[in-house]
């Protein structure tokens, strides 16, 4: 099984346990090599090309009138219908600190993967989405709606949320970060330069937009570290 992570710095993790994030955004990085005239080959990165899902929903692309299909290696990380595992670290996971698990003299609490998601294997975590869809897209054109399902709140929907005149009712915040925006569009570019790069709303990548729910995955779990 593969492990999906959500940035906690927006406390994103947090929010789609509670069920209230259901969409994540993941920065196509394709390139593609045309051959010139002359034996040559052009390296053309995602922003000169036009991506698409075909009608067996296998990643494509056009550039200049062509149409390719991205090479295996390069397409989405996840399928539709697929269960992926939540990331999270041994301590948020509930793990006791001092379980000395496969030889582990000092315990857990002393190993990487205690503060740490991404030395957490998918077998320990604890907690499963599905995904159920997924679209590719310039960063700029995901909608409001979309935005709303994607770490954005109606501020009074915060948890937490501090109080504000009535004027907030048409605010719009992310969690842990107490600034008030007119528009969800607003307060995603603010969401999405913080947890992914400065300059990365700006820059208007190509992303896939994965759908998913929240779901449950029986299987054994064991200590692998």
């Amino acid at each position: 099984m593969k492990k999906i992570s959500f940035s906690d710095v927006c406390d994103l993790t947090a929010c789609v346990l509670r069920g209230e994030v259901t969409n994540k955004v993941m920065p196509v990085t394709v390139t593609l090599h045309v051959g010139l005239s002359g034996g040559d080959l052009k390296k053309v990165g995602p922003d000169e090309m036009t991506f698409y899902f075909n009608k067996k929903d296998i990643l494509c692309v056009e550039y200049e009138g062509r149409h390719y299909i991205v090479a295996k290696q390069s397409q989405p990380v996840y399928s539709v219908g697929e269960t992926v595992a939540v990331a999270q670290c041994l301590r948020d996971l509930g793990y006791d600190a001092n379980d000395k698990s496969d030889g582990h003299i000092y315990g857990l609490g002393h190993t990487p993967a205690w503060t740490m998601k991404s030395h957490v294997s998918a077998s320990q975590c604890k907690h499963f989405i599905r995904i159920t869809g997924r679209q590719v897209k310039r960063l700029q054109d995901i909608t409001d709606e979309e935005i709303l399902h994607s770490g954005v709140y109606r501020w009074g929907d915060m948890p937490d949320c501090p109080s504000k005149d009535d004027f907030s009712k048409n605010l719009y915040g992310v969690y842990k970060f107490w600034d008030a925006y007119l528009t969800p569009q607003e307060a995603y570019a603010f969401m999405i330069d913080k947890t992914q790069k400065k300059g990365f709303w700006e820059s208007n990548p190509w992303v896939i937009l994965y759908q998913f729910e929240l779901t449950k995955a029986n299987k054994h779990r064991r200590i692998e570290l």
